[in-house]
């Protein structure tokens, strides 16, 4: 620091340095630039010292110390109010981290006559990572025979333009994926997941089940399950009449990654007969099987169905008619079931396949043995199922063949016949008991669980409803 004093003495130097220059400027222009340099310096030093002006708080005048005790209690003041505030303390949070962008994926559909190679190919994907991938699959999937519609997928990382997987759907539930970063390449299995929505919708008849339920929006998988249930019980040809009321508890499967759905199981469905109302409930009992069972307990299923072709009209009964061939009349020992041609024919029951031919005016025929000393016949057959021949085991349900017209016939047909220790009997006319029956633990699980799980679920309305007055 300088003194006053110090800088007045400054200050004099400069007025007699000025003079001095004026004064040799004109004898001595050498020496008068030198004297200039010096006053500029002296200027410089001068305009620097001015600049420092005496602070409040300097020594000299003793407030820098009351100056810093004043900042301290200040500073301390501060801080016991904010102790003492009843506003909570600003506590400064860490920095969000920033969550890695995710993952995409890219599903498309083979083409019609498309090979998975040529699929990959048109989407960037090089022939000999193509190779490698077709190794990892050869031994999990048949590539041959992947059919038009496969669902091939390519997940990419965030700003990456190559692949880090690949996918291919196998079935509705399952996929099969590649990682493309790790060697050599492995394909795994994969469960997709699914949701699953309960669906309750009830409706008249009008003329038929079929015909009403698709008016009322129903899935066409729906009411075959649903006929097949009642297979065993109902006569759709003589049971269902134009006013006949139903209702449908269903579910629907949906497959978020790939965006499609299916009809799951029938958990319960009612049909409100002329005579008799008719409800069946799906239930899986303490040993773990899943069926369908009536209100008292008695599984649906029977020895034999009543129907073994699903959607099918009864287009001639059991009994004395006119042939249609022959013309005259005979006995008709069967029940025919009008169908398209190729549509699948069911096994009536559990048994062992006694023929699988051509036998005379039956034309393709199959016979079946089951317990008790029944049979059952199924003739006119357009094909056989892959695999079918004397001796093979069946189990109810079981596709065995496909309608057709071979034999003596005059449209696609299935003649179904029943036979008791070889004797023909009317297959409209059997009752069977049922296959098992709830025991008493059971029985008490079994009401509960449909109190809680069916019948909380509100019905749709109905648009085939529109047209008729209430009961």
């Amino acid at each position: 620091m300088y003194s006053k004093e110090s800088v007045q003495r400054v200050k004099q130097s400069l007025v007699v340095f000025i003079s001095l220059i004026q004064k040799t400027w004109v004898a001595s222009p050498l020496l008068a630039r030198y004297a200039t340099i010096s006053v500029l310096s002296i200027l410089i030093t001068y305009a620097t010292l001015s600049a420092k002006k005496p602070e409040s708080g300097t020594i000299e005048n003793g407030q820098n110390r009351s100056a810093a005790e004043t900042d301290d209690s200040q500073t301390l003041t501060q801080k016991k109010n904010s102790l003492n505030s009843t506003q909570p303390a600003t506590v400064s949070q860490p920095a969000p981290q920033q969550t890695p962008p995710e993952d995409s994926i890219t599903i498309l559909p083979l083409k019609s006559g498309e090979r998975l190679i040529d699929h990959l190919k048109s989407r960037g994907i090089t022939t000999a990572s193509i190779y490698e991938m077709i190794a990892a699959l050869k031994n999990k999937v048949n590539l041959n025979r992947l059919q038009q519609g496969t669902e091939i997928g390519l997940v990419y990382e965030h700003n990456n333009p190559l692949a880090k997987e690949m996918t291919l759907r196998t079935a509705f539930d399952t996929y099969m994926s590649i990682n493309l970063r790790r060697k050599p390449l492995v394909a795994e299995q994969h469960s997709t997941p699914i949701t699953s929505v309960l669906v309750r919708k009830s409706g008249v008849i009008n003329d038929s089940l079929i015909a009403s339920t698709q008016t009322n929006n129903i899935p066409i998988d729906a009411v075959y399950k649903v006929t097949n249930i009642y297979s065993y019980d109902v006569d759709f040809q003589r049971d269902i009449r134009p006013g006949t009321r139903y209702e449908i508890l269903y579910e629907i499967l949906s497959v978020p990654l790939y965006g499609d759905s299916k009809t799951g199981a029938i958990k319960m469905a009612t049909l409100h007969l002329h005579n008799r109302s008719i409800p069946v409930y799906e239930y899986k009992t303490i040993s773990g099987d899943v069926n369908h069972f009536h209100a008292t307990g008695e599984s649906v299923q029977k020895a034999l169905l009543k129907t073994p072709v699903d959607g099918a009209r009864i287009s001639s009964r059991y009994g004395k008619r006119k042939h249609p061939i022959l013309g005259y009349y005979k006995t008709h020992k069967g029940i025919d079931f009008g169908a398209r041609r190729g549509t699948p024919i069911k096994a009536s029951g559990d048994g062992i396949i006694d023929r699988a031919n051509r036998y005379g005016s039956y034309g393709n025929y199959i016979k079946i043995k089951h317990k008790n000393g029944y049979s059952t016949a199924y003739a006119h057959l357009h094909r056989f199922a892959k695999g079918l021949k004397k001796g093979k085991r069946v189990k109810q349900g079981d596709v065995i063949g496909y309608v057709g017209t071979t034999g003596r016939s005059t449209g696609p047909h299935l003649h179904y016949e029943v036979l008791k220790n070889n004797r023909h009997v009317n297959p409209a006319r059997l009752k069977f008991p049922a296959r098992t029956k709830l025991s008493k633990k059971d029985m008490d699980k079994f009401h509960a669980f449909i109190e809680e799980n069916y019948m909380s679920v509100p019905d749709v309305a109905d648009s085939t409803q529109k047209n008729h007055a209430p009961e």
